[in-house]
């Protein structure tokens, strides 16, 4: 049983058909992963951070975002809101973040 159970609401179905090219059975399948294995703005530093708070801040409604791909995810608790691409300037970084966390859980499968 998977405890996330993503929520989706049509705002975000339209922005993830948009801005990820996916279709509606693969979006809830695309929120639950990203709330798995998204990177949280507590794992954040530098400029991501700053980018992170600006996004929460801008946006009363998200109280947890999650950053995966060139993608931030914006939930309200499990409830996806909206998806925003992450500026190029910052999306090598996460890049970097991503391969760190999958070295990390690699390591610790072993």
């Amino acid at each position: 049983m998977n405890i996330h159970m993503a929520r989706i609401t049509k705002h975000a179905e339209k922005r993830a058909k948009e801005r990820c090219g996916i279709n509606d059975k693969a979006i809830e399948r695309m929120a639950e992963k990203v709330l798995k294995e998204g990177i949280k703005h507590k794992d954040c530093t530098g400029q991501i951070k700053k980018w992170v708070d600006k996004l929460y801040l801008e946006e009363k409604v998200a109280n947890n975002i999650r950053l995966y791909g060139d993608k931030a995810y914006l939930f309200n608790s499990t409830t996806l809101i909206t998806i925003i691409q992450i500026p190029n300037s910052l999306v090598n970084r996460i890049k970097t973040i991503q391969a760190r966390r999958q070295n990390q859980n690699d390591t610790e499968d072993a």
